[in-house]
């Protein structure tokens, strides 16, 4: 849509009249072109043209490329165009084409600066502007809400079990970032194996331990339980051999006062 509006603008613009190929000048009609000089014929060389695009601070100003061809060179050390916004100024720009340039938006004003060496002369360009301010526009502008969410918070480094390894979602331990504990061999982890940033600043649980294999084995170790194996057998062989010898033994007689024999 807005390319259909610049490019409508800029033909209104030939129509009425306005000024073509100027080196330099100020430009602050809503709609307009700046074209370099002698396009499309070829610009003159040692060229070096300034054009300020200006608006109120609050409007905001949209450009289109119609037409770029100025000499190419990888780093534009002869003929190039540059624009200056908020002081910042940017790349050279040198070639043929620049479409990646068609939509360009700024804000108050931008300095658009033209500088050709002493030879090869191409084209030159020709771009539409068009200054657009809150009150120049019938449609409504949307509503702004202001949505303030809570400062988000990371996670602080929770450290490295004692014989242990971690593996990183992500270093910055930030929300949703979570880190997976392992032990070392001969070593088993107690606790949760991964932790998880919450973006409270507080990990999903405390750091996991390690423990040598078999500390966490349920009720008495098996070492013990093997020895008490090993002296239940013994300990029933005893008794069984006691109880053998009894059996297998025979009754002793003893003696009575009147020297009778009394059976056991």
């Amino acid at each position: 849509m807005w390319r259909v509006r610049l490019v409508l603008a800029a033909t209104l613009v030939a129509l009425f009249g306005a000024a073509r190929g100027q080196c330099g000048g100020t430009l602050s009609e809503e709609t307009g072109e700046l074209i370099s000089p002698g396009f499309p014929t070829g610009y003159p060389s040692n060229s070096e043209c300034t054009w300020i695009i200006r608006g109120d601070v609050e409007d905001t100003i949209l450009i289109f490329f119609d037409s770029f061809n100025v000499e190419a060179d990888d780093s534009c050390r002869y003929d190039y165009l540059r624009f200056t916004i908020d002081g910042q100024t940017g790349d050279r720009l040198c070639g043929a084409g620049f479409s990646e340039f068609e939509n360009i938006t700024v804000t108050g004003e931008i300095l658009v600066f033209f500088k050709s060496d002493g030879t090869v002369n191409m084209p030159g360009f020709r771009l539409i502007y068009r200054i657009v301010s809150p009150t120049t526009t019938t449609t409504p502008a949307p509503t702004t809400t202001t949505i303030t969410t809570a400062q988000r918070a990371d996670c602080s480094n929770p450290g490295l079990p004692t014989n242990g390894l971690s593996v990183l979602s992500d270093v910055q331990f930030r929300q949703g970032d979570s880190i997976q504990f392992y032990c070392d061999d001969g070593y088993e982890l107690t606790g949760s194996s991964e932790l998880l940033c919450d973006g409270s600043g507080s990990w999903s649980a405390q750091l996991p331990v390690c423990v040598p294999d078999g500390t966490l084995t349920a009720g008495t170790p098996t070492w013990a339980i093997a020895c008490i194996a090993v002296g239940a057998v013994v300990g029933l062989g005893i008794i069984a051999a006691i109880l053998y010898m009894l059996i297998k033994t025979p009754p002793k007689a003893v003696r009575g006062g009147t020297g009778q024999v009394i059976p056991l």
